[in-house]
């Protein structure tokens, strides 16, 4: 990876002529693939750069196949991920630490996207043969193919809209029921294939099925975006205010195991009436135009949504 270079505008090094078409066509709606130039992703990370950005990663996780022949994988540290190669194992790092050029490419992003949310990079190394199952994202995500090759399987279209959280298919299921609806497996011959190859770029928008296979090794970026909800823009909101700012954090009555006797369950029901009353007010005199402001006033922050709870 190298540090010393700022990369260049990121939406026009992932897009390039196809940056309004991409826009107005695909982006939230419909998958995207552009073939691109061996070299195009080669000052983000390089396999050097990947074992080496490990030790600042939020999660390593080393996958593989198992006794089923269904992909899995385990937390590892990072001084394992050696040992996890030999062995013929697949490593996943999520939420690289964004310095140099990965850091710029992720200012320059959020900038052109005008993101009030997250966008991290996890990086994929897979030896031949290993690969995602079948599942879909809650986010949308661009592939950037950085070394070697892989096979991917995707449906043009999300198959979930707008899911309440990623999934994996059973691989014995066709259908399953989830607590934000249900989601039914895409037949094989539905799916589109294309190989990824060093420079090769493909965008999925949140909810579309996709698996892959690497060929003789992949190297790869996965740009994840994840935008901000309604509740954590309430969120910010509220918590801009002192006074309810002190109303929400202030710490409930304590309990023990036997539960509140009397005199506690009133003091609880006091304090929450109270809170509630200051939270209630505070929304009452909030306008869709003070929330967008603040939604943009997010979006020009660099300092916002620069880190993701490890998933």
């Amino acid at each position: 990876m190298d540090s010393g270079t700022s990369a260049p505008d990121a939406l026009d090094l992932m897009l390039g002529e196809a940056r309004e078409t991409f826009f107005a066509r695909h982006w939230e709606r419909e998958a995207f693939h552009a073939k691109g130039t061996p070299g195009r992703f080669a000052p983000l990370l390089n396999f050097q750069g990947f074992m080496a950005a490990l030790g600042e990663a939020a999660v390593v996780k080393a996958g593989f196949r198992d006794a089923k022949g269904w992909y899995a994988d385990l937390k590892i540290e990072p001084a394992q991920a050696p040992r996890m190669i030999e062995a013929g194992m697949g490593l996943c790092a999520t939420q690289l630490r964004p310095t140099g050029a990965l850091g710029a490419f992720l200012a320059s992003y959020k900038a052109g996207l005008r993101l009030a949310g997250v966008a991290q990079f996890n990086a994929y190394y897979s030896p031949d043969g290993l690969g995602f199952r079948l599942h879909l994202d809650d986010h949308p995500v661009f592939i950037l193919q950085l070394e070697g090759r892989k096979r991917w399987w995707y449906s043009r279209h999300p198959g979930a809209v707008r899911p309440g959280g990623s999934f994996q298919m059973p691989p014995d299921r066709q259908t399953v029921a989830l607590p934000w609806g249900e989601v039914s497996a895409p037949a094989d011959d539905t799916l589109e294939s294309v190989l990824l190859e060093p420079g090769d770029l493909l965008y999925l928008p949140a909810g579309c099925w996709h698996r892959t296979q690497a060929q003789g090794g992949s190297l790869a970026l996965t740009l994840a975006t994840f935008g901000m909800t309604t509740a954590e823009l309430l969120q910010q909101l509220l918590m801009r205010d002192p006074v309810t700012h002190r109303a929400l954090t202030a710490r409930l009555p304590g309990t023990d195991r036997q539960g509140l006797d009397p005199e506690g369950a009133a003091r609880l029901r006091t304090h929450l009436t109270e809170s509630l009353d200051r939270v209630r007010a505070h929304l009452a005199a909030l306008s869709p135009e003070a929330a967008g402001a603040l939604w943009e006033a997010l979006a020009a922050s660099e300092l916002h949504g620069s880190v993701r709870k490890p998933r």
